[in-house]
C-alpha cells in the first residue's frame, strides 16, 4: 500500500470502501421501513369499509400513496450509489494495487542490476526468475483480486451484523461464537496452507532451473543422446510439484466442507431466534431478511477464510520481492563532481596495485592476498598460475565487480574514487565465453550508436569478419540470436574484439578469450591485438603459454599471491621457478619452442632499448 498510494489517497479508498458498504446495508434496512409502509397503506384502504368520512379517508390515501412512491426513489437512489460507489472504490483500489506493482517491480530490477555480480554466482537463474515470474504474477494478478474480495465479503458480513443487531441484539452472542469458529478455521487453514505453498514454490524452482539449463545446453544434450534423461528429470520435478498443488486443491474442498456445516447451524439457530424473540408486528419481515442474510453468511463465510488465507499467502511474494529490493547496491556509477577524471583519462594506461586483497564473501578464502605491482604504460603483461591462483580475480578486482582492499591506481587516479561508469567505460575486455546481446548485429558492437556505418564496416574487416558479415542476408541489421548462438565461439570473440577496437581504450584485458579457440585463430586474434593495441596496455589471462610467451613480462601467481613478475625469458632462467615448471609441463617440444620464443622477445626488446639509448 505504502508503495502504490499516500496517505490522502489511502484515506479516499478507506472512505468509498465504507461508503459503499454503509449504503448497501441501508438499502436492506429501507426495505424493511418499505415493506412496513406498504402494510400501514394496505390497512388504511380496509378502513373504508369501517368510516362515513369519505374526503378524510381519500386525504390519507393520498398521503399513504405519496410515501410509498418516496420510499420507492429512495430505494432506486440507493441501489444506483452502492453500484456506483462500489465501481468508485475497486476502481481507486485497483489503481492503487497497480502502481504498487509497477514501483514493486521496477525497484527490485534495479536492485537485481545493481547488486554485486556475485549475488548472481551465489543465486540460481530458477530463483530469480522465479521472483520476476511467479511471484510478480501473484503480485499483479492473485493477490489484488483476492485482497478485494476479502475486504468485499469482510465488510458485508460486518454490515449482516449490525442490521442483526439492530432486529436483535440476542445475534450477538451468535456472532461472537460465529467469530470464534472462524477463528479456528481461519488458523487451521492458514497453517496448512503456509505448508503447501512452501512446498508447491520450494519444488516449483527446480522446474524453471531445469528448463533454462536444458534449453541453454540443448546442442550439448543432443550430441550426447542424453535428451531421455533430461525428459524424466523434468517429468519428476513437474510430477513433485503437481504433488503439492493437488494438496492445495483438497484444502480449500475441506475448508468448503466444514464451513458450510457451521453456518448451517448458524442459520437454523438464526431461525429459532428469531421466532422466540422477536414478537413485533413486522416480524415476518425481518424474519425474511435474516433467512436471506443467513444464506448470505453460508456463502461467504469459507469464502472469507478463503480469501483472508490466500491474502495472508501471496502477500510472501510481496515479501520475497521487497527482499530483492534492498540488494546490497555497488559502488556509485558516476563519479562526485569533485572527484570526476579527466575527459581523456586515462592517457598512458599505467596500472599500480598496492597492497590489494580480495575475498568474495565473509565465509570464503582471501583469493588475492597483499598484491603489490607496477604496469608500465604500453605494456603487454601475460598472467598465469594454476586453477585457482586468483588470475580472474585480479580482473574482478580491476573492474570492481567485487570490492577489493588496498588501492588500485590507473594513471594516478585511485578507481575507488570514481564511479563505475567512469571506470568501466575505459576498459575494454575480451572475456572467455563472449557476450553477445540479442536484437540487430550492429547493435553489439556499436550498442550506444557512437561510430558511423564506415567505422563499423572498417573494425569488420580488421577482425577478417567481412565475408562472413557480407554474406549474411540483413548485413550489419542481421537478428542476433539469444547468446549469439547463430555465430561460433570464435567469431563471438571476434565480434567482442571488433567491439574492443571501437572503442579505443587504452585498457584492453583478455580473460582467457583465445582458449575455445584452434591454434590458427589464436594467432590471428593475436596479430590483431598487436597491431591494433600496440600503444595499450594489454592484459592477458593465458590458456595457452604460447599465447604469453612473448608478453613484455609475465606474472605469477600461486594461491592468490605474487611469485615472480618478471619478463618470460628471465622467468625461465630460474629452474626452481613456477613460471618454468609450467613450461616444464608442456612438454619437451614445447618447452623448446617457448624457450625460443622468450628469447628471441627478450633479445629483440634488449636491442630495440639499446638504439633508442
Amino acid at each position: 500500500m505504502n508503495a502504490g498510494a499516500g496517505l490522502l489517497f489511502k484515506i479516499l479508498i478507506l472512505f468509498m470502501l465504507i461508503l459503499s458498504q454503509t449504503l448497501l446495508s441501508f438499502s436492506d434496512y429501507w426495505l424493511i421501513k418499505w415493506l412496513q409502509d406498504n402494510k400501514n397503506y394496505i390497512e388504511n384502504l380496509q378502513l373504508k369499509n369501517f368510516t362515513s368520512k369519505l374526503e378524510t379517508i381519500n386525504n390519507t390515501e393520498s398521503i399513504d400513496f405519496h410515501v410509498l412512491e418516496i420510499n420507492i426513489y429512495i430505494y432506486l437512489g440507493l441501489v444506483c450509489a452502492v453500484f456506483f460507489v462500489t465501481l468508485i472504490s475497486a476502481s481507486l483500489l485497483y489503481e492503487m494495487f497497480a502502481s504498487a506493482s509497477i514501483n514493486l517491480h521496477n525497484n527490485m530490477l534495479r536492485c537485481i542490476i545493481h547488486t554485486p555480480i556475485s549475488f548472481m554466482d551465489d543465486n540460481p537463474i530458477g530463483k530469480i526468475l522465479n521472483r520476476f515470474s511467479k511471484d510478480v504474477n501473484n503480485m499483479d494478478d492473485m493477490l489484488t483480486f483476492v485482497f478485494y474480495e476479502a475486504i468485499r465479503a469482510s465488510g458485508f458480513c460486518i454490515g449482516i451484523t449490525v442490521i442483526e443487531a439492530l432486529i436483535c441484539p440476542y445475534f450477538l452472542i451468535m456472532t461472537f461464537f460465529l467469530l470464534i469458529s472462524f477463528y479456528v478455521l481461519w488458523t487451521t487453514h492458514n497453517n496448512v496452507l503456509n505448508s503447501i505453498k512452501y512446498l508447491e514454490g520450494k519444488s516449483r524452482s527446480p522446474v524453471f532451473s531445469h528448463l533454462s539449463v536444458t534449453l541453454y545446453g540443448l546442442t550439448t544434450i543432443r550430441a550426447f543422446n542424453a535428451e531421455n534423461k533430461f525428459k524424466s528429470t523434468f517429468n519428476e520435478y513437474q510430477d513433485r510439484h503437481t504433488a503439492t498443488w493437488f494438496l492445495y486443491v483438497c484444502l480449500n474442498r475441506w475448508n468448503c466442507l466444514y464451513g458450510q456445516i457451521i453456518c448451517y447451524i448458524y442459520l437454523i439457530v438464526t431461525v429459532i431466534v428469531m421466532i422466540v424473540f422477536v414478537n413485533t408486528d413486522d416480524a415476518g419481515i425481518k424474519l425474511g431478511l435474516v433467512i436471506n442474510y443467513g444464506i448470505m453468511i453460508f456463502l461467504h463465510f469459507h469464502w472469507i477464510i478463503k480469501q483472508s488465507s490466500e491474502t495472508e499467502y501471496q502477500m510472501n511474494s510481496v515479501a520475497r520481492i521487497l527482499n530483492y529490493s534492498n540488494l546490497k547496491s555497488e559502488a556509485a556509477y558516476n563519479s562526485s563532481t569533485d572527484k570526476q577524471p579527466p575527459t581523456d583519462w586515462p592517457r598512458t594506461g599505467e596500472i599500480e596495485f598496492k597492497n590489494v586483497s580480495l575475498q568474495y564473501s565473509k565465509d570464503k578464502n582471501i583469493v588475492l592476498n597483499n598484491l603489490t605491482f607496477r604496469i608500465y604504460s604500453g605494456e603487454k603483461i601475460g598472467i598465469v598460475g594454476r586453477t585457482g591462483a586468483g588470475k580472474s580475480s585480479i580482473i574482478t578486482a580491476l573492474f570492481r565487480m567485487t570490492e577489493p582492499t588496498g588501492t588500485i591506481y590507473i594513471d594516478g587516479v585511485e578507481t575507488k574514487d570514481i564511479g563505475l561508469r567512469d571506470l568501466r567505460s575505459k576498459i575494454s575486455i575480451i572475456p572467455q565465453d563472449p557476450m553477445l546481446f540479442t536484437g540487430p548485429f550492429r547493435r553489439n558492437i556499436n550498442l550506444f550508436n557512437e561510430y558511423s556505418e564506415k567505422m563499423l564496416w572498417q573494425v569488420i574487416e580488421e577482425v577478417q569478419l567481412k565475408d562472413v558479415i557480407g554474406k549474411l542476408p540483413g548485413g550489419l541489421d542481421t537478428h542476433v540470436s539469444e547468446g549469439g548462438r547463430n555465430f561460433s565461439v570464435g567469431q563471438r570473440q571476434l565480434i567482442c574484439l571488433a567491439r574492443a577496437i571501437l572503442r579505443d581504450n587504452k585498457i584492453l584485458v583478455m580473460d582467457e578469450a583465445t582458449s575455445n579457440m584452434d591454434k590458427v585463430t589464436d594467432c590471428c586474434v593475436q596479430k590483431i591485438i598487436r597491431e591494433k593495441f600496440k600503444s595499450c596496455t594489454v592484459l592477458t589471462i593465458a590458456h595457452r603459454l604460447h599465447t604469453i610467451i612473448d608478453s613484455d613480462r609475465v606474472l605469477v601467481l600461486e594461491s592468490g599471491k605474487l611469485k615472480e613478475f618478471d619478463t618470460p625469458y628471465t622467468l625461465l632462467k630460474n629452474l626452481n621457478g613456477t613460471f618454468y615448471n609450467l613450461v616444464k609441463n608442456t612438454g619437451k617440444n614445447s618447452m623448446k619452442e617457448l624457450y625460443r620464443i622468450a628469447k628471441y622477445k627478450y633479445k629483440t626488446t634488449e636491442n630495440i632499448v639499446k638504439i633508442k639509448l
